[in-house]
């Protein structure tokens, strides 16, 4: 698979599509093209995702990883999901769902409790058979748009000013 970006070229060598990601999920929300790329292993980081990761570090998480899935903490029976702000709140929500949906599978019932650092917001987040099938449906959408070509980029939206993809997608 060959893309051509202005006078970018990547290349990438897949037989099989990319695992969905927590953080795949997520960034479909906030932008398809971010979610595309970051799924076929093309990922940035800026001071935004700097200033996260210092703020992830401050909740002294345990970030504990389940086979393919990475959580932030779990705490008598909550699983964590941390984030500076909730600017992506249905993205995390199916982040957090995506991460309920696995443990399950594997005999674990938890809640998710999502926590805006910024703001000292928190939001739950429950597994039930309505949102286990909207996941579902997510996830086979998103599954085809990877699957598919690259995203349109260059939107014009606000969003984009902080995105860690922004010089690529902007770059003639």
């Amino acid at each position: 698979m060959v893309w051509h970006q202005g006078h970018h070229t990547l290349c990438a060598h897949h037989t099989m599509a990319p695992y969905l990601t927590g953080t795949i999920i997520k960034n479909f929300f906030h932008c398809q093209r971010q979610a595309y790329l970051f799924a076929h292993g093309l990922n940035f980081r800026n001071d935004l995702v700097r200033i996260g990761e210092l703020l992830h570090e401050q909740q002294q998480s345990k970030e504990l990883v389940f086979e393919k899935i990475k959580v932030d903490d779990i705490k008598d029976s909550v699983l964590i999901e941390y984030k500076k702000t909730s600017s992506n709140l249905e993205g995390t929500r199916m982040q957090v769902l995506h991460y309920l949906d696995a443990l399950y599978e594997k005999g674990l019932q938890l809640t998710g409790k999502i926590i805006d650092l910024t703001y000292g917001k928190e939001y739950i987040v429950q597994l039930t058979e309505e949102t286990q099938a909207e996941l579902h449906q997510t996830k086979k959408i998103i599954k085809e748009m990877i699957e598919g070509t690259i995203p349109e980029g260059k939107h014009r939206r606000a969003d984009c000013k902080g995105c860690s993809f922004k010089d690529y997608c902007w770059t003639p």
